[in-house]
């Protein structure tokens, strides 16, 4: 089944997600030394949690394509999710690797879903494996800030959003948002290394990205055993916070699938940029009040304290009121 004449990733960045993993991928992929997947977020080790059929519709039209297709053209078209569920396919994302020698993907369901680590270890046992770890609280509120951006919600009320979602029958990734959820790393932490050995996890703190890139860059490169004087461009941003101009048609847009399909197939990026400036403002954006942040902070309490203790590191500015 397996192809030797393909590569086997040997590193994976399993998220978490809200956490800059988009920049993160945009910035590795400078290292001559890096390889990673044309497409950004490819699912495959959480394909057995995925439940196909309950897809929210934006997500569902946000994550298909003719993967057969792209995968035996030149992939020469960055893609920044998909949901790949054939080992073949997977395997022929990394026909491009040349003399890379840290090979790998980013996918923020890895580190969510429960079989993705179990997934992982079968295939490459020796993988390293990173996780970046964001303040939950702004982890979920920069989930809803998202999502009002993309269209997937109209609810101007934040505490209500949480409501809804919580309240949802059928869950699951691409199924509802699972805003809370997600941020109670401890036990997703302890799962992963129940599969992966503490030398084969670096985990970041977000906060030390946010403050010093280049830096926690560097540790990376260490960590993955590869040029650590490598001088990373960053002076691009990369999914940064802002709102639809138009919140209805936006919403109609990105629920009946226009936008995803038009930017994919016909846009080069430089035009895709250009139209993001007219229709998305960062003015008016949201803050999140101190009753919502309360919510969080005793939400997510006790998870943090066992998660500052699991990693031997302070955290508790993370349940601060303010």
């Amino acid at each position: 089944m397996k192809n030797s004449k393909l590569k086997i990733p040997n590193f994976f960045v399993v998220g978490v997600a809200k956490s800059g993993t988009t920049s993160l991928y945009n910035y590795l992929k400078q290292h001559p030394e890096i390889y990673l997947t044309p497409i950004k977020e490819t699912n495959y080790f959480a394909r057995n949690d995925l439940k196909f059929e309950h897809f929210r519709k934006d997500f569902k039209y946000a994550t298909t394509i003719n993967i057969e297709k792209y995968v035996n053209g030149n992939m020469n078209r960055e893609i920044h999710c998909a949901n790949v569920t054939k080992w073949e396919d997977y395997l022929k994302l990394y026909k491009n690797v040349q003399n890379e020698k840290a090979i790998g993907e980013i996918c923020n369901s890895y580190f969510y879903c429960p079989s993705a680590a179990k997934e992982i270890k079968a295939v490459a046992p020796s993988a390293k494996i990173i996780v970046f770890f964001r303040n939950p609280v702004e982890r979920a509120f920069s989930g809803y800030i998202m999502n009002l951006r993309e269209g997937r919600t109209l609810e101007k009320n934040f505490k209500k959003e949480l409501e809804n979602d919580m309240n949802k029958k059928i869950k699951g990734w691409g199924v509802n948002f699972n805003y809370l959820e997600m941020g109670l790393y401890f036990n997703q932490l302890k799962r992963l290394k129940q599969h992966f050995n503490d030398e084969q996890i670096l985990t970041v703190i977000y906060d030390d990205y946010k403050a010093n890139p280049m830096k926690v860059l560097k540790d990376i490169f260490e960590f993955l055993g590869i040029d650590t004087e490598f001088r990373t461009d960053l002076g691009q941003r990369y999914n940064t916070g802002s709102l639809p101009r138009s919140k209805y048609l936006n919403y109609f847009l990105a629920q009946t699938g226009f936008i995803k399909t038009f930017f994919r197939s016909f846009l080069p990026k430089a035009s895709k940029n250009a139209i993001y400036k007219i229709i998305y403002t960062k003015r008016n954006m949201p803050i999140l009040k101190p009753d919502e942040r309360a919510y969080l902070v005793d939400y997510y309490r006790n998870d943090v304290k066992m998660l500052s203790k699991e990693l031997n590191r302070d955290l508790s500015h993370w349940l601060t009121q303010i």
